[in-house]
């Protein structure tokens, strides 16, 4: 069996959302739905006149990185006993596919928290300056900008996906040529790996990595 893992996993990367706080708003004590309110105001317009502030947040997004090459093929020679033959691999997982999928269902939790996090900025800046003045809610709010942030850490060493294939061999010694294709079906890659052992009763796996 021929593992091949191909390419990088999506990366996370930092995405900016702009929510205002209107005039009429009343936050009270209940941050939490307060912010689930605001989360329904992304991408909706609002007149300056009706808000009091703009709350800029930063929440993660997961960028494709899909590579070049879609899938490999296999030939085996080298063995004069067993005819050569020819396997195109499989997908056995795709990685990229599976972040996406596990952040779209936590994509919900994740914007809440973002905005309860900048609501509860928020309010400490407006505290501040009911308290001490314009300089001191200026300075929170110098603060609040400075240390927003979105959590981009992700495993960027996986593969973007696994393909595999399997196949039997008669005992024996084999080189396998390896070819990789991209998705229009043209020929971006060859390798080989040589003096490859299969064993009788034996099972011999094997991997390769590419990261175009």
């Amino acid at each position: 069996m021929l593992v091949h893992e191909n390419g990088f996993a999506p990366n996370k990367a930092a995405m900016e959302l702009v929510l205002p706080i209107l005039k009429r708003d009343n936050p009270g004590n209940d941050v939490w739905g307060y912010s689930g309110n605001m989360r329904s105001r992304v991408g909706r317009h609002y007149n300056d006149i009706d808000v009091e502030y703009w709350l800029r947040v930063s929440v993660p997004k997961y960028v494709s990185a899909r590579p070049k090459i879609a899938h490999m093929e296999v030939q085996s020679t080298g063995n004069s006993d067993a005819p050569a033959a020819r396997m195109t691999s499989e997908m056995m997982e795709d990685v990229e596919a599976i972040a996406f999928k596990n952040f779209a269902e936590r994509e919900p939790l994740i914007y809440l928290k973002t905005i309860a996090r900048g609501v509860t900025k928020y309010l400490a800046f407006r505290t501040a300056r009911k308290k001490k003045g314009e300089v001191a809610g200026l300075l929170v709010n110098i603060f609040n900008v400075a240390t927003e942030s979105a959590d981009t850490r992700s495993w960027l060493t996986l593969p973007n996906s696994f393909g595999m294939v399997r196949v039997s061999l008669p005992p024996g010694k084999y080189n396998l040529n390896l070819s990789f294709y991209d998705r229009s079906g043209r020929q971006v890659k060859s390798a080989e790996i040589k003096d490859v052992e299969i064993r009788d009763g034996d099972f011999t796996f094997l991997n390769y990595r590419t990261f175009q």
